[in-house]
């Protein structure tokens, strides 16, 4: 079964560190030292650059998390971040 989340957040940036601890949960520096050890997939390629761009409908696959997708970028907040939706997926065991 799989279950899906939908995740509603702000980012200072489309950078695919941010989007990773949006979508999964952990500190920027935290996802930013999980994609430097290539443990994250986007674009159906292991990247080691944190500062990539993620645009609307890329999926990150981090192995053993799950799979985070960014669905929207709904706009911006008064201080200049972006407000974002994401869509994490996981298959879980019933």
């Amino acid at each position: 079964m799989v279950a899906k989340k939908e995740i509603k957040s702000t980012v200072p940036s489309l950078r695919l560190d941010a989007l990773v601890g949006v979508g999964f949960g952990c500190s920027r520096s935290k996802a930013a030292q999980f994609i430097k050890d290539g443990k994250i997939t986007h674009r159906d390629r292991i990247v080691t650059n944190p500062a990539q761009t993620v645009e609307t409908g890329d999926q990150i696959k981090w192995e053993n998390q799950g799979i985070a997708s960014l669905e929207e970028v709904a706009g911006e907040t008064k201080k200049g971040r972006l407000r974002v939706v994401m869509t994490r997926m996981k298959e879980r065991e019933d």
